[in-house]
């Protein structure tokens, strides 16, 4: 499976939710690939950093390109889940990772900026199974009321059911093999989609066959 991570904004917590999934993933036993798409190189410095520390990811970073990108598909058999970090604009970047990727999932905050921008982010990106997560939340908060709200109301987008709450142990885990205490906020999600791409994967099934 491939699965783009993305949003037109920055500051969503883009790279740490594909790090942290992909975490999630090998703590599960799951062979995963990090597939580095933002030339800021963000999830790379990630990954030396904590390799310079003595704690390397249980997992490889690889950076790519469009050209590259568009190899990723071939490698499937070698990994049963590939998560592509992708540059926070619209650009050809993105539009590639969407062309390769069996699910796109948008990571936001909720703030008004933040949720215009994840509209935005929709629109750019239709025609490819997508998946809404919510992080840096706080349930006490109107605002995070009002974007669930919200969000919930397009039924063409999938708005997970769990979200990832604004922790101070997930803003430190940058540079580190992310403890258990951290993968445990991401442990829930990663099972959700998995679902959500399951049932993708049927439902499109279904339809070559009635097709057919």
């Amino acid at each position: 499976m491939i699965w783009a991570v993305l949003n037109c904004k920055g500051g969503v917590g883009k790279t740490t939710s594909a790090l942290l999934l992909a975490a999630a993933a090998a703590k599960q036993g799951h062979t995963t690939l990090v597939a580095d798409a933002d030339p800021q190189g963000t999830a790379s410095q990630w990954s030396a950093l904590a390799t310079k520390n003595d704690e390397p990811l249980p997992f490889p970073v690889q950076a790519v390109n469009i050209a590259t990108m568009e190899a990723l598909p071939t490698t499937t058999d070698a990994h049963d889940l590939i998560l592509v970090d992708t540059p926070p604009s619209a650009g050809d970047l993105m539009f590639q990772a969407c062309r390769i990727a069996d699910l796109i999932i948008i990571p936001t905050a909720t703030s008004g900026p933040d949720i215009s921008r994840t509209w935005v982010t929709m629109d750019a990106t239709q025609g490819t199974p997508r998946a809404i997560l919510l992080t840096q939340t706080e349930h006490n908060r109107v605002v995070y009321r009002q974007a669930r709200t919200a969000l919930a109301a397009d039924d063409t987008v999938v708005l997970l059911d769990h979200d990832i709450p604004r922790r101070e142990s997930i803003r430190t885990a940058w540079g580190t093999n992310p403890p258990d205490d951290v993968i445990t906020y991401y442990l829930p999600v990663l099972n959700e989609l998995m679902e959500a791409c399951l049932l993708y994967t049927s439902d499109a099934a279904d339809e070559r066959s009635s097709v057919d």
